[in-house]
C-alpha cells in the first residue's frame, strides 16, 4: 500500500511536468539508491559482504534522524560512506523514504526535505573539503570507494 501510494505520488509530480530532480519525489530516492547504495546494500536492501542489509530489526528500529545521519555522515571504520557533502538534502532525505519502503515502514514525521532537521556534515579544512567534493564529484571516486 505504501509503496502504491508514494508511486501514485510520483506519477502526479511527474504528471504535472516535473521531474524527480526539479522537486524531490520517491522516484529521486530510488534513483539515488540505486546510483550509490545499491552496491553495498543490494537492489532489496538485503544487504552483501560489502554493506549491511537495511532490513534487519536494529536498522528498522533505528529513528529517521538516526537514519538520515548514516547516510549524511558515514559510520566511521566501517565502508559506509558519508554523503553529506555529495547529495542534496533532498537526495538524502527521499533515499531515507525509499530505505523506509524497502524495510516496509514509512514513519517519516515530514513529507517535505524541508521539513527535516538535517544532521550537520562535520566541518572540514578547506583542503579536505576540496577533496571531498571532487571524491564525490567530478572524480565519481565514491561511486566504488567509501571514506570516513
Amino acid at each position: 500500500m505504501i509503496r502504491s501510494a508514494t508511486t501514485a505520488l510520483a506519477v502526479l509530480v511527474v504528471g504535472f511536468g516535473a521531474t524527480a530532480q526539479e522537486t524531490g519525489s520517491p522516484e529521486l530516492g530510488k534513483q539515488t539508491y540505486e546510483k550509490f547504495c545499491i552496491v553495498c546494500h543490494g537492489p532489496t536492501g538485503e544487504g552483501s559482504p560489502l554493506g549491511q542489509s537495511l532490513l534487519t530489526v536494529d536498522v528498522k528500529l533505528k529513528s529517521d534522524g538516526q537514519l538520515l545521519d548514516t547516510i549524511t555522515n558515514g559510520i566511521t571504520g566501517t565502508a559506509m560512506s558519508a554523503y553529506g557533502s555529495g547529495l542534496t538534502q533532498d537526495e538524502m532525505f527521499w533515499t531515507m523514504i525509499y530505505i523506509r519502503e524497502l524495510q516496509g515502514d514509512f514513519r517519516v514525521r515530514g513529507s517535505r526535505a524541508e521539513d527535516f532537521d538535517f544532521p550537520a556534515a562535520p566541518k572540514l579544512s578547506t583542503e579536505a573539503e576540496a577533496g571531498e567534493k571532487l571524491f564525490n564529484g567530478a572524480a565519481n571516486c565514491i561511486q566504488c570507494h567509501s571514506y570516513r
